[in-house]
Formats: structure tokens, C-alpha cells, sequence
């Protein structure tokens, strides 16, 4: 019995040693705490590294069944303080949030390229941004280059000619063109022009009228024509002679020409018609009368229109109004005419916007002669505007989300940093640089938007690293100094 008491005494006491040496906890002072560490089983795709669950199932993306993997879980908030009270730089994965480097290098999981996080040294996490602003840079391997097919261009100096293409529509020029109306009424007795698009010389005889009117007032002036034997007084001499000239001004704003009234003070006459006259030379557009016809006071006979100069309108987008003035030379060439160019000259600007099309009608006059161009054709118009001595680079570097203009100025190599530019006219496959660039500045001209859908993913996913990595999520697969998991 004795025996046994001894053997049972001896088993607590080698009892409690073993559990004094199992949950005896080191003491600890300042920064020597240690950092607690588990391991957890988590799933995840074997084509896509970047499917990771916590239970078992099938990729979303390509439907595998998720393969378990055991995983340490690290705190990454004690290494994430100190490098924010250093103010040094730490390393992450855009798509990998957990995975920190306190060097650059790939990520082990996806082998994207680490993005730099820098800390403002104040010892928060929430106050850590991207470098260089909201857009960090990019940097990539040869291969990776070759592969995106990344290409640079040099910004430089150049003269280019600008060129705004509208399509045009020639009309009639509305300052040389008549319009034949009937001064006075009565009945057309023979036509002189009785087909349109005939050309007429000013002067020229229109149509012949029958007028009681006019054949009223001709025998009216008739009796206001002094006697041939000259026995009047001078009283009535003066009456006469006023009431005479009261009725050749009737005569004369009928359209009776000043020759017609000499025959009739000649013969002593008054002829039975009136004969309308051309008032301008040109084509006659429109014929609205014919032989035996009756016609009113102020009736439109014809139309006549001066084609030796003809207009052209064509509508011009608003941003292209600063290349247009009064007096600017346009070409057109038409299909007609192909091996032709035309050149006229800008001769008004409507001061209105159309809403609709935001466009601003432009008119064109041209010069005529030889009648090749016609009122209602189509022409292809160009304005060409000289720009000297402007800063340019292709248009295929200038990356346009509506909101900015960013190019990618190779600034190492293979580095590549986003530049926010003004752009400003567009000719052909150039852009021009107002502002935000330098002249010998390499640019990505091809390969550019590439680039910068990496740059913003870094960083969002960059400025929500430092709040993702005090959780349980580390899908690293290895511990290395290139890019371990913080822990």
C-alpha cells in the first residue's frame, strides 16, 4: 500500500511538470511579442490560384472541384506598424492583398509583379497611398513587354497641317438673283422666253403685255405733249407741262423704259403692248407664265439667278469652330468633277447652333464661270489650317476615360508612369500636347491601355491591401525573402 502511494505521487508530480512546460508562456517586453499563427485548410482552383474558399466546391470559372490546401494564417498588423512608423516601403499583390514584401518581386501565387505601398509614417494603416498618386507606375519584364506588345514613341516638334471635311450642297447665290414681277396688270400677249434655263442678257425682252391701263395713260401723255404749232399760253404751257411729267412717271413705274416713251413722243402713238424686260442677266430658274394668260399687280413672272457665282453650305461640328473665320479658303471637289478641285472662300458664319446635330452652318462662294457646278450638287469640302512648331505624339499613346487624357511616359526601363496631358487638335493618327508633357518624352504608343487597367487595379486593390491584411486570408504558398506573407 505504501508502495503504491509512492508510484501515484510520483505520476502527479511528472503530471503537473508536463503541463507547466506546456502552458508556460514566455515573457515578452516592447516589440519581442511574438506573433500568433494557425493553420487552416482553405480550397482553391489548380487553374486559378485566385479562387480560394473555405469550404469545398467548384470553380466559378471553370468549374473544377477545389482542391484543400493548408495554409498559415499570419498577422500582418505588427510588420504593416513598423514599416509605417519607418516610413519604408512595403510590396503587395494587386489580386493578393495578404501577400507583403518588404522588397520588389512577384507575387507566388499569380506571379503578378509586387505593387509598391508607401506609408505616410504615421503609423495608421488607413492612411497609406499608392505612389505617384492615384496611378502607380507599371513596371514589366521583357517577356512580359514583348508579349503585351508595348511600343514607345518619342514626343517632338513638328509642323503639321490640320485638316475639318464636312459634306457640302451648292445653292443658288442669293445675291445675284432677280425676281420678274408685274409692275402692272393685263394680259401676256407673246412670250419672248418660254422655257427655263434659258440664259438672258440684262435688257432683254421677256414677254410682251397688254395692258388697258397702260394704253390709258399713253393717250394721257399723248395730250400732255406740247401743240406742233406752238399757239399756247404760258399759263397753260407750265399746266401742261406738270400733268406731262406726273404721267411719264406713271409710265416709268410701270416699267416703261425711257426708250419706249421717246417712240411714243416720236409717232405720236401709243402702242397696244408693254414689253417686260430682263433686269439682270442669268438663268432663268422659273417660269410662271404663260402666252394669253391674265396676270395681277405684283405677280411673279420668273425668276433669274447669276450662276457665274454660286454659294455652297456645309455644316460643321462646334469644336471645329476655332479653325473657321470670314475670308478662309475652302477646297471641294466633287464627284463630277474628280480630277477637280474647287476653291472658294468662307463669306458668312451663322451665329447659331443647331441643338440637335451641334453643328454650325457655314457658307461658301465660289466663282462659276464655266458653269461646271451646279445649284443642289453634293461636294466634299475641306479647310486646311496650318499649326506650326506643336508639341505631338501618336494618338494611339493618348488614353481617353472622358474624364482625363493619359499617356505612359516610359521613365526607366521597362518602368512606365502615367502622365495626365491636355490634349489638342487631332490630325490624322497625331494628337497634339498642350500641356503635360515634355518634348524627347518616350511614350507608349501602342500597348498603352494595357498599362493603365493594370495601374488602376493596382490601385484600388493596393489602397484596400493594408485593411485586407488583418484578416485571415494569406493564400501563400511559401515563405521566401522575395515575397513571403507577413507574419
Amino acid at each position: 500500500m505504501k508502495k503504491l502511494n509512492v508510484i501515484l505521487g510520483i505520476a502527479v508530480v511528472l503530471l503537473l511538470a508536463t503541463a507547466g512546460v506546456i502552458l508556460r508562456i514566455p515573457p515578452f517586453a516592447g516589440g519581442d511579442r511574438p506573433v500568433a499563427s494557425q493553420t487552416e485548410t482553405m480550397y482553391v482552383c489548380p487553374m486559378h490560384p485566385s479562387v480560394v474558399s473555405d469550404h469545398p466546391g467548384d470553380c466559378p470559372i471553370c468549374g473544377m472541384s477545389l482542391v484543400p490546401q493548408e495554409t498559415e494564417v499570419h498577422d500582418h498588423e505588427q510588420e504593416l506598424q513598423a514599416a509605417s512608423d519607418q516610413g519604408e516601403a512595403v510590396y503587395t499583390c494587386p489580386m493578393h492583398p495578404s501577400v507583403v514584401s518588404d522588397r520588389p518581386g512577384d507575387c507566388p501565387i499569380c506571379g503578378m509583379s509586387l505593387v509598391p505601398m508607401v506609408t505616410e509614417g504615421t503609423g495608421s494603416q488607413d492612411q497609406m497611398t499608392m505612389a505617384d498618386g492615384d496611378l502607380p507606375d507599371v513596371t514589366l519584364s521583357p517577356l512580359r513587354r514583348n508579349l503585351a506588345n508595348v511600343a514607345t514613341s518619342t514626343a517632338h516638334y513638328a509642323d503639321m497641317e490640320r485638316e475639318v471635311t464636312a459634306v457640302g450642297r451648292f445653292a443658288v447665290n442669293e445675291q445675284r438673283t432677280a425676281h420678274v414681277a408685274a409692275w402692272i396688270g393685263g394680259r401676256v400677249e407673246k412670250l419672248h422666253v418660254d422655257f427655263t434655263g434659258i440664259t438672258v442678257t440684262e435688257g432683254e425682252p421677256l414677254l410682251d403685255l397688254y395692258s388697258p391701263a397702260f394704253v390709258q395713260t399713253g393717250e394721257e401723255y399723248l395730250a400732255t405733249l406740247p401743240p406742233t404749232d406752238g399757239s399756247e399760253s404760258p399759263v397753260m404751257e407750265s399746266a401742261r407741262e406738270r400733268l406731262r411729267q406726273a404721267t411719264r412717271q406713271r409710265l416709268i413705274l410701270w416699267g416703261v423704259t425711257p426708250e419706249q416713251i421717246g417712240q411714243i413722243e416720236e409717232n405720236r402713238v401709243v402702242p397696244t403692248t408693254i414689253t417686260i424686260h430682263a433686269p439682270a442677266s442669268g438663268t432663268v430658274l422659273k417660269k410662271m407664265v404663260h402666252e394669253g394668260m391674265y396676270i395681277k399687280e405684283g405677280q411673279t413672272l420668273f425668276d433669274i439667278a447669276d450662276l457665274t457665282s454660286i454659294w455652297m453650305y456645309a455644316d460643321f461640328y462646334e469644336e471645329d469652330l476655332s479653325s473657321l473665320h470670314i475670308g478662309g479658303a475652302v477646297d471641294v471637289r466633287t464627284d463630277a468633277w474628280p480630277d477637280r478641285t474647287f476653291r472658294g472662300t468662307i463669306s458668312f458664319i451663322e451665329p447659331l447652333l443647331d441643338p440637335r446635330s451641334r453643328t454650325v452652318r457655314v457658307r461658301a462662294e465660289f466663282q462659276n464661270h464655266r458653269g461646271q457646278l451646279k445649284p443642289m450638287m453634293f461636294g466634299n469640302a475641306t479647310i486646311r489650317i496650318p499649326l506650326n512648331n506643336i508639341l505631338m505624339i501618336p494618338a494611339s499613346a493618348v488614353i481617353n476615360t472622358g474624364e482625363r487624357q493619359v499617356v505612359w511616359e516610359e521613365v526607366g526601363e521597362n518602368r512606365f508612369s502615367p502622365r495626365h496631358v491636355t490634349v489638342g487638335h487631332r490630325i490624322g493618327e497625331w494628337y497634339q500636347i498642350l500641356d503635360g508633357l515634355e518634348p524627347g518624352a518616350e511614350v507608349a504608343s501602342s500597348g498603352g491601355f494595357l498599362l493603365d487597367s493594370e495601374s488602376q487595379l493596382r490601385a484600388i486593390t493596393g489602397a484596400a491591401a493594408s485593411a485586407a491584411a488583418g484578416h485571415s486570408h494569406d493564400n501563400g504558398q511559401n515563405d521566401s525573402p522575395e515575397a513571403r506573407p507577413a507574419s
